[in-house]
């Protein structure tokens, strides 16, 4: 989970630890974060690949994505912190991300 998003919903970053109610966003902010590095890897290697890339370019794609990613997040995790009982949790995701 991207920094911003971690310290909102008061997950330790170095540990992971939050409470069992928050598997649902954990596993949903893992995709995120896989996808994340995927594209900024792959952005990177095609600058670099062309000579265009600084390492102040790799930050900047670095924090675009982060902020793309935090953007993306924030409506499902404000519905998962939402829900009491953790049951509606599933749900509000699917209906989040429901074509």
């Amino acid at each position: 989970m991207s920094g911003r998003l971690a310290s909102e919903r008061g997950i330790d970053r170095e540990t992971g630890d939050e409470s069992a109610s928050d598997d649902d966003l954990a596993a949903v902010c893992e995709r995120a974060e896989t996808v994340r590095k995927q594209a900024v890897e792959r952005a990177c290697s095609r600058l670099a690949a062309r000579g265009e890339l600084t390492e102040a370019d790799r930050l900047v794609v670095e924090r675009l994505a982060a902020q793309i990613v935090d953007r993306i997040l924030v409506e499902p995790a404000d519905a998962l912190a939402a829900t009491e009982d953790g049951e509606a949790g599933p749900a509000a995701v699917e209906k989040l991300f429901a074509d």
